[in-house]
């Protein structure tokens, strides 16, 4: 009897188990992780019903309605901030409930109370929030998503969107107005790299205002959290480097070498300069550029040098890798070859001449040559002229190297 009990219980454990495997195949039991992958990026809530909306606006800003692009861009937001807020008193009405107190702050305890309720609505609130969530997000913190939640229902995008119309029908102002509020909210942008776009906007509206200032203000936001740019006045031990080295043709007196000049040999410094350092900050290059001119405008050498120091070596690093992407077996070999290299290659010399990466150049040579640093800045003069595909830049070069040959050290 007892072998008998023995084996009819394990027939019943074996039926149970079978259950539990086929319940478990057909997701009939709650899962308790959220089956929605997080979406790595700085977060945020935007619907694709919302960028609907911003895609017409864009087309009817395209085609000069531009109260029909604000009207669109107005629904957009109100859409938005109605989805959010929605989500935000949803979420924070679940925390309320004492079952989800009593299962403390973890997400990952939280949804399989939600389940459990069959609040699914909430629940699949909840992971659109974990998979929209910031990177820098305590990963499974239900008190801290609910607060980022309550801060999503800001729209940087819109209000870019917004500034372009008022900026496009010559407000200036209002326009202004726009991009700052945008910028308030940064962390927010669908595309982390929008907000150097931004920043540019507002550069060039202060600029076009007649406002240096402000434009100088607004480019070094550009800037900001760049690693090897820094803060004026502090710059990081990678930016520090270069700019010694651009300064290695001088003497223990301090005057030039005189070792480039009419002879046409090249300085050390600019040899060993564009052989030794790159940065790979194409959003930067435009902030460096005009950095540098602002400040060599206004007699501020030290703040010019080293904006043009990276400018010219972001420049030439962005150069090296369109170059690449023709020239499979390409490696540095000088300064000129790799000028060669990209004059062969008519896409890159169009490309290369609309984002004024020549301009970095010939800027660079005129603020070593403002510095004292005159044998660097003909050797770079000297090659630009010669090998630099773009006839304005070649012909800056030159004008340059005559006008040094005029001045004496």
């Amino acid at each position: 009897m007892t072998a008998f009990c023995t084996r009819q219980n394990r027939r019943r454990l074996l039926f149970v188990w079978i259950a539990v495997m086929l319940f478990a195949a057909a997701g009939l039991f709650p899962q308790t992780e959220s089956p929605v992958p997080h979406v790595s990026g700085p977060g945020n809530l935007v619907s694709p019903e919302v960028w609907a909306y911003m895609r017409r606006a864009e087309f009817c800003l395209d085609e000069g309605d531009s109260g029909g692009a604000l009207s669109l861009v107005e629904k957009a937001r109100a859409m938005h901030q109605e989805e959010t807020s929605r989500m935000a008193e949803s979420l924070r009405a679940a925390a309320g409930l004492r079952e989800i107190r009593r299962a403390g702050d973890s997400i990952s305890a939280v949804r399989p109370v939600l389940l459990a309720r069959e609040d699914f609505a909430v629940a699949e609130m909840l992971d659109r929030a974990v998979a929209r969530r910031p990177d820098d997000l305590p990963p499974d913190s239900f008190s801290a998503l609910l607060a980022w939640v309550e801060q999503a229902a800001v729209f940087p995008e819109a209000d870019v969107f917004t500034g372009r119309v008022y900026e496009a029908e010559g407000e200036y102002g209002m326009a202004l107005s726009f991009y700052e509020r945008a910028w308030e909210t940064r962390q927010f942008f669908d595309v982390p790299e929008d907000r150097i776009t931004l920043a540019y906007r507002m550069a060039d509206l202060a600029g076009f205002s007649g406002n240096p200032g402000a434009r100088e203000n607004y480019l070094l936001l550009a800037l900001t959290g760049d690693p090897v740019f820094g803060t004026p006045g502090n710059e990081s031990a990678a930016l520090l480097a270069m700019m010694r080295t651009a300064q290695e043709d001088r003497t223990g007196d301090g005057a030039p070498s005189g070792v480039a000049g009419a002879s046409g040999s090249l300085s050390p410094a600019f040899v060993k300069f564009f052989s030794l350092y790159r940065n790979d900050n194409p959003f930067a290059l435009k902030a460096y550029r005009e950095l540098a001119d602002f400040y060599l405008e206004s007699g501020r050498l030290d703040r010019a040098f080293p904006a043009a120091v990276l400018s010219a070596v972001t420049a030439f690093t962005l150069l090296e890798n369109a170059v690449r992407e023709y020239e499979f077996e390409y490696a540095y070999v000088s300064f000129s070859d790799t000028l060669r290299l990209a004059a062969a290659h008519g896409e890159i010399t169009r490309w290369a001449s609309g984002i004024l990466l020549w301009d970095s150049f010939v800027q660079f040579g005129a603020v070593l040559f403002a510095a004292g640093e005159r044998d660097f800045a003909m050797s770079l003069w000297m090659n630009v002229s010669l090998y630099c595909p773009d006839r304005t830049a070649s012909e800056k070069a030159a004008a340059w190297i005559n006008r040094s040959v005029r001045e004496p050290y």
